[in-house]
């Protein structure tokens, strides 16, 4: 098995970039730390979360013609479906943050396990 994977554009076939697969442990390291993550995520208040979404929208919208360009290369997407795109994720993230403010605004959240399988609780 390769320990690379490469990246080539559908439209060209030429080859775009390389890049390194991550090892096992790395891997493994990986997962370990985005539970751990969100185990202090969970408890971000609502609002905060929605700034975070926000803030977001900002950086997609920032980017987008990098984002367009990548979407262009690398999947063969027509740019304009690209811009299209990269302005749908970042309204998603601006409604998102919008319903979240309005009708969840004192929400806390709390995790547990049910029947062996994680559950994220949001209540008032």
């Amino acid at each position: 098995m390769s320990n690379s994977i490469v990246t080539i554009n559908p439209f060209t076939e030429q080859k775009l970039k390389e890049y390194t697969l991550m090892t096992h442990n790395e891997a493994k390291n990986a997962v370990v730390n985005s539970n751990e993550c969100f185990d202090q995520w969970k408890f971000v208040p609502i609002s905060e979360r929605a700034k975070l979404a926000k803030a977001l929208a900002k950086v997609i919208e920032k980017n987008s013609d990098e984002l367009v360009q990548l979407m262009v290369e690398e999947m063969g997407k027509v740019k304009s479906q690209g811009d299209q795109e990269v302005a749908l994720c970042a309204n998603i993230c601006k409604y998102t943050a919008d319903i979240a403010e309005k009708e969840w605004p004192d929400w806390t959240c709390r995790f547990y396990i049910a029947n062996s399988v994680p559950v994220d609780i949001c209540e008032k």
